[in-house]
């Protein structure tokens, strides 16, 4: 990829990534008035799932996109699929013990852990600015979130601890994929190969529960459609810029759960949480102005 096609393409990486944070930080607060109406996490996750493959192989009809992959991109898309997988369920798994806030917090550790095995694979140590950056986001989910400390359960913190990971494991291997497999087809592969896993673990996890209200109908089913399109716009996302620059934007996520809560659940914001929004949201510009000024321009 030349210079200058880096330069057009980055802008487009970057709000993919963040269009994505935003619809990935509403389905929680959707999930939730899924959950109100009688449904529970395991059969949202399956759901979810299941429209993401139904909508991939739509797209691929209209779009004439093939939703086969090449032999050697079957590897990594299992490994999409282990971390997408496992994202949902270790995530799903921790706050049954712990509390959400501490889980989130624990959760969002990702993009520390994205940007220390980028540098190990690159040979290069991070900037003092790019760490404070990282930290000043990490910081500020601290704060918007406030965690409750009350039950430190080991095997909630243990489900957090592998959500993080497999978020982490989820980056990499989604910017793997799409060298050789395009956007649709990974929609596909990286929900559907979960569905199997997902319907082993339910009956662990309270078995299947339908909502029983109209409006949690609208909760389930708005989860869905947001989930299938803000994967998209992920992997969309992922081809263009890099696994930490992207995970830094990701911290925009659960700050806009913390505001759809306030606005759709009147879940009413302390000033501490706005004050760590406002960090994240800080940190993030720092950030998007950083890449901005640092990226090489094409010289005639």
């Amino acid at each position: 990829m030349n210079a200058k096609s880096a330069d057009h393409r980055f802008p487009i990486g970057v709000m993919m990534v963040l269009l994505s944070a935003v619809l990935f930080g509403l389905l929680t607060t959707l999930a939730r008035v899924a959950y109100d109406g009688g449904s529970n996490a395991i059969t949202v996750a399956l759901m979810r799932s299941g429209f993401a493959v139904a909508a991939g192989f739509m797209l691929c009809f209209f779009l004439k996109r093939d939703w086969r992959v090449q032999r050697q991109g079957i590897p990594v898309l299992f490994w999409v699929a282990v971390g997408q997988t496992g994202m949902s369920v270790f995530y799903l798994g921790a706050v049954q013990y712990i509390s959400v806030s501490l889980g989130a917090i624990l959760f969002y550790t990702y993009p520390i852990l994205v940007l220390i095995i980028e540098a190990i694979i690159r040979h290069e140590v991070p900037g003092r600015v790019r760490v404070m950056v990282f930290l000043a986001a990490f910081g500020g989910l601290v704060l918007a979130l406030g965690p409750s400390l009350d039950t430190m359960d080991w095997r909630g913190i243990a489900f957090a601890v592998g959500a993080s990971a497999s978020a982490t494991l989820l980056f990499f291997s989604t910017r793997h994929a799409r060298h050789t497999v395009n956007e649709t087809a990974l929609l596909i592969w990286g929900s559907g190969l979960g569905i199997p896993i997902m319907f082993a673990v339910a009956p662990f996890m309270g078995g299947l529960a339908l909502p029983e209200t109209n409006t949690g109908w609208v909760g389930l089913w708005s989860t869905c459609f947001f989930f299938a399109a803000a994967f998209l716009a992920y992997a969309i996302g992922l081809r263009h810029i890099a696994p930490s620059r992207a995970a830094m934007y990701f911290n925009l996520e659960p700050v806009v759960s913390v505001v759809a809560a306030g606005v759709l659940l009147s879940e009413m914001l302390m000033p501490t949480q706005g004050a760590g929004a406002l960090l994240v949201l800080a940190a993030l510009i720092l950030s998007a102005w950083r890449e901005r000024h640092l990226r090489p321009r094409k010289t005639n």
